[in-house]
Formats: C-alpha cells, sequence, structure tokens
C-alpha cells in the first residue's frame, strides 16, 4: 500500500491526534508519513489497507517515539521526558 492512499493518510491523521492528546507533543500528518515510511514500513510495507490500519493504531507511543527520533530531520520537539 502507498502512504499516499487516502485511507492510509486517514488513518495516520487519527493516530497523530491520538499521540497528541497522550503526550501533548505537536504530530501532524507529513511526520507521522515520513517516520512511517522512512523507519517503520522502510523494510516491511503492508500489503493491504487491513494491515496498514493495524500497524499503524498498534505500535505503541513508546516505539513511535523512538522511531520519531531515528529520522534525519526531525521538527523540535522534546521527546526526553519520555525515554527512561
Amino acid at each position: 500500500m502507498a502512504i499516499t492512499d487516502p485511507e492510509i493518510q486517514l488513518a495516520l491523521v487519527l493516530r497523530a491526534i491520538q499521540f497528541e492528546q497522550e503526550h501533548s507533543i505537536k504530530c501532524d500528518l507529513s511526520l507521522m508519513m515520513e517516520v512511517f515510511n522512512e523507519v517503520l514500513w522502510q523494510n516491511n510495507r503492508p500489503l493491504s489497507l487491513s494491515c496498514a490500519v493495524d500497524n499503524i493504531f498498534s505500535i505503541n507511543n513508546q516505539e513511535l517515539i523512538l522511531a520519531f527520533m531515528q529520522l534525519n530531520d526531525v521538527p523540535s520537539l522534546n521527546f526526553a521526558y519520555e525515554i527512561n
């Protein structure tokens, strides 16, 4: 599935909103697309919409934060208090 698929983008927007509400850290569609495309799905892209949506919502916030930190050009986000 392409990261630009409208249904995938909707799932990413909803996951970004969930993340923001739980951590008060600003997260938008472009950041979610980048982290899933370049880190989380780099070697194992989902082949179906249901697998993609399941993957988007099954990743926990700690794993998501660690994935954000692997991006080359991360916006100035303060993740320090999240990582133990």
